[in-house]
């Protein structure tokens, strides 16, 4: 329970609690959910309303300009952990916010080798700031290309795990085809429309894993990211720019931009 003075960030999924996915533990996806800031007012503001029960008690030696990004966060620790990274090999394709803090994750949670793409030199940097180890321009290099490199870096074998959060089809179609046989995949990134596969040779001859990611688990994930914050996680390379609230504008023109990793509004 939360009491008044309490140092707390905020789930943004709000559940029903009586649905069967609440009800089996996986309120993460529950079938009445809203979502703050999309279905009721959200937190650009001095003062929010919420359910006690999606309040997470939040570690006060955590500033407050990081302890507000543990729910994205959230998202990249479930599409990073859907299974073991230990001493594996991890393709990153999207290298905004959430693709930054998953190659955060994976360093810490012990990858051997992390590797991220994306269309911007300017994310590809933070990449290399939050633990890639090789970072490839998906704007300079064609498909093949790049997927050339991946299996140099990789000796041949592919990538144990493709982490895809860009959205992006043909990055889709690159974290397929980087994954080896016997490997994972996990979706984060959302299209913007239809994306065809070849179900056959991009997953089913492969036997490989696919994860969808929505959400984080609650609160299994948040404990996790404690754990990890304990650890040593680093994500501030992450947080490049804050304003005060009155100026949200500028701070969306920046977003826009795709010159920026996280930004923060302070109330």
């Amino acid at each position: 329970l939360v009491k008044i003075g309490d140092y707390v960030a905020a789930e943004s999924h709000l559940t029903c609690g009586a649905c069967f996915q609440c009800r089996t533990g996986l309120a993460h996806v529950c079938k009445n959910y809203k979502i703050l800031g999309v279905d009721r007012d959200g937190s650009y503001a001095q003062y929010v309303v919420l359910p006690e029960g999606v309040l997470w008690k939040t570690d006060p030696s955590i500033p407050p300009e990081l302890a507000c990004l543990q729910e994205p966060i959230g998202n990249a620790v479930d599409a990073a952990l859907a299974e073991d990274l230990t001493g594996q090999t991890v393709l990153i394709t999207g290298c905004g916010p959430t693709g930054l803090f998953a190659a955060a994750v994976a360093r810490t949670a012990g990858a051997a080798t992390i590797i991220a793409s994306d269309i911007s030199d300017y994310r590809l940097s933070l990449a290399k700031q939050v633990g890639a180890d090789h970072v490839l321009s998906a704007k300079t290099q064609p498909p093949e290309q790049l997927a050339a490199a991946i299996l140099d870096i990789t000796a041949g074998e592919g990538v144990d795990a493709s982490l895809e959060m860009s959205g992006n089809p043909e990055a889709l179609h690159q974290a397929f085809r980087a994954v080896k046989n016997g490997g994972r995949v996990t979706l984060f990134g959302i299209p913007t429309g239809p994306v065809t596969f070849d179900l056959p040779n991009e997953m089913i001859f492969k036997g490989i894993r696919v994860y969808g990611i929505t959400g984080r688990r609650l609160f299994g994930t948040w404990y996790r990211l404690a754990g990890l914050f304990k650890a040593g996680l680093t994500i501030r390379p992450v947080l490049t720019h804050s304003f005060p609230l009155s100026e949200f504008a500028t701070g969306f023109e920046l977003i826009q931009s795709g010159q920026c990793g996280k930004v923060v509004l302070f109330p």
